[in-house]
């Protein structure tokens, strides 16, 4: 398990409904076209409240990251290693998640990402691959 298990409420529903279904919720200011993550109650930009919702394409770019190395087991086996990706989103909001399955490959700003979920409990969370197709 990537993460720990977790329970939607009222405040996250919408999030979570979107997530179930493998979606990545986006909200579109209507007043100014500005783009946020699925966090936002107004826009980040002009302040306006109506905001219009979108699924995000799938695709990102890597912006930064963080390797968490574990503790050794007491047998002496290998600790567990994390990577945490702050990925800027093809439409522009960033969001940081686990890199899924991470290789040896080296990462770099610009790195192309791609969207996936992993669960969380009963929930399915966002969280990154790297593309397929990089060099």
């Amino acid at each position: 398990m990537v993460f720990t298990p977790i329970r939607r409420d009222a405040d996250t529903e919408r999030f979570f409904e979107s997530t179930q279904r493998r979606e990545f919720p986006l909200a579109t200011c209507t007043a100014c076209g500005a783009v946020g993550g699925p966090q936002e109650t107004i826009c980040y930009q002009c302040g306006a409240a109506e905001l219009t919702w979108s699924t995000a394409a799938a695709g990102a770019v890597v912006r930064s990251w963080i390797v968490m190395h574990g503790k050794p087991g007491a047998d002496g086996t290998e600790p567990p290693t994390k990577v945490i990706v702050i990925g800027e989103l093809y439409e522009g909001p960033w969001w940081w998640a686990p890199l899924l399955d991470p290789d040896d490959r080296e990462l770099a700003d610009g790195t192309p990402l791609i969207l996936d979920f992993a669960p969380a409990g009963e929930e399915l969370l966002p969280a990154f691959r790297l593309a397929p197709d990089r060099a």
